[in-house]
């Protein structure tokens, strides 16, 4: 089973901090690295799983100039967060504006990380995905 699943609405208060729920925040081990997904999105990556995504970006970036600048750029963009004792993160402020995060969001699992989304970004990107994961629910045999 993934590590990182469900869905949580949560606020990131005026400092930039955010409560993780324990359930996610469990399999992080007591930190994890922070990198803008896209608009609307953060995601916080185990130090594990992170180090698998940067060897595989690390891979294509291999003699590709414009890839290599874009890797590097990824990586000075990326945050190590470690949850307090009260389980709350504070977000960089500037992954938080990179990404567009408001008031209102959502804290969703996404298999091997966590993701955290401004609410309305997260409504307007997977509205309307019921008949593709029917779709990929039937060709896998459900």
């Amino acid at each position: 089973m993934p590590a990182f699943v469900g869905k949580f609405e949560r606020t990131l208060d005026e400092k930039g901090r955010l409560v993780l729920p324990s359930k996610l925040r469990e399999h992080l081990d007591g930190r994890g690295i922070l990198t803008l997904v896209e608009q609307g999105c953060l995601a916080l990556w185990p130090p594990d799983a992170f180090d698998e995504v940067s060897g595989k970006l690390a891979e294509l970036a291999r003699g590709d100039r414009a890839q290599q600048v874009a890797y590097r750029k990824f990586l000075s963009e990326c945050a190590e967060i470690r949850p307090d004792g009260q389980g709350r993160v504070t977000l960089p402020e500037d992954l938080v504006e990179q990404a567009g995060l408001g008031g209102d969001v959502l804290v969703t699992g996404s298999d091997n990380r966590i993701e955290i989304w401004d609410a309305a970004r997260w409504t307007e990107v997977s509205s309307g995905s019921e008949p593709v994961l029917a779709d990929m629910l039937a060709e896998v045999g459900f």
